[in-house]
C-alpha cells in the first residue's frame, strides 16, 4: 500500500473449533462453554466421557444451596471415578471461581485425583479460587435459570436431593 512506502507482515488468521456441551437436566438445560486455555486435559477427559455416553441418567447427587451442584459419579453418591480408574493432573490456573463456572471435583487431600465428578458453582467462591481445575463456564440465561431450580431443590441433611434429578 501507498506505493510501497509502508509495508506490513501478511495476516493469517486461523479459526478453530470451539466446542460446547449442553446439560438437559430434569428442571432445564445448561450450556457449558469450555475454557480450552485454562484445562485443555480435563476438557479433552470431559468429552470423551461424554462421547462414551459416561454422563448420560447420571444423577446429581450433591447440592450445597448457595454453593454448588455435584455430578457426574458413577455410583451416584460421590464416591466414584472413572471406569478405567483414570486420574488428571490439575490444571489450577487464576480464573476466578463465579457463579456458573464449572469445576472437575477432587480429594481436598489430592489434587490430582480429579476424574469424571464435576460440579458448578451457584455463587462466586474466592476460597477455592486456584484450588480446582476450572474447565468451563454457563453460558446463557437459561442456563442460570436451570441453576437456580436445580439450587432451589429440597435436600437430604446428607446434601443430596429429595427426588432424583437427572442428567
Amino acid at each position: 500500500p501507498y506505493n510501497g512506502a509502508i509495508t506490513s507482515n501478511p495476516v493469517t488468521i486461523e479459526v478453530a473449533p470451539r466446542k460446547q456441551a449442553m446439560l438437559i437436566t430434569d428442571v432445564g438445560s445448561m450450556t457449558i462453554q469450555f475454557e480450552y486455555e485454562l484445562a485443555p486435559k480435563h476438557i479433552e477427559n470431559f468429552i470423551e466421557l461424554a462421547q462414551r455416553g459416561a454422563y448420560n441418567q447420571k444423577w446429581i447427587h450433591r447440592i450445597d444451596p448457595g454453593y454448588l451442584f455435584q455430578t457426574g459419579c458413577p455410583k451416584g453418591d460421590g464416591t466414584g471415578v472413572r471406569d478405567d480408574g483414570k486420574k488428571l493432573v490439575a490444571e489450577f490456573s487464576d480464573a476466578p471461581i463465579d457463579r456458573g463456572t464449572v469445576c472437575m471435583a477432587r480429594l481436598e487431600t489430592d489434587p490430582n485425583s480429579a476424574s469424571c465428578q464435576f460440579f458448578i458453582t451457584a455463587a462466586r467462591m474466592p476460597q477455592w479460587d486456584g484450588k480446582y481445575t476450572v474447565f468451563g463456564k454457563l453460558v446463557g440465561s437459561d442456563s442460570f435459570e436451570t441453576l437456580d431450580k436445580i439450587m432451589s431443590q429440597p435436600i437430604r441433611e446428607d446434601g443430596h436431593p429429595k427426588r432424583s434429578l437427572l442428567l
